[in-house]
């Protein structure tokens, strides 16, 4: 599912994310000594994950504004590392989801 009617469908989808970062970071550590490329986007991933909490804390306490137009903080490094961060697609979307509301 990459879309999401309300902000508990949207909760669902940084889930998803945040599952799916915590997995890129464990197999990056774990290819550390044999993907040096790999495991030299262990901050990217980090970055991430901690932005994803960010906006996962602002939806559940109700401050985080949908439909305003402006991208998120970590779209940037998406878009600078797609080819390196498989959940690109999950990520544009969550981003699309809340520049435009539901």
């Amino acid at each position: 599912m990459m879309n999401a009617d309300n902000p508990d469908d949207f909760l669902d989808l940084v889930d998803q994310a945040i599952f799916e970062t915590d997995d890129l970071i464990a197999c990056a550590q774990y290819e550390a000594d044999s993907d040096e490329d790999f495991a030299g986007m262990l901050p990217v991933y980090r970055q991430l994950r901690a932005e994803l909490e960010k906006l996962h804390a602002a939806v559940r306490a109700g401050s985080h504004a949908f439909g305003a137009g402006a991208d998120l903080p970590f779209l940037a490094l998406v878009r600078r590392y797609r080819g390196r961060v498989p959940t690109s697609g999950l990520l544009e979307a969550i981003n699309e989801i809340q520049r435009k509301g539901f």
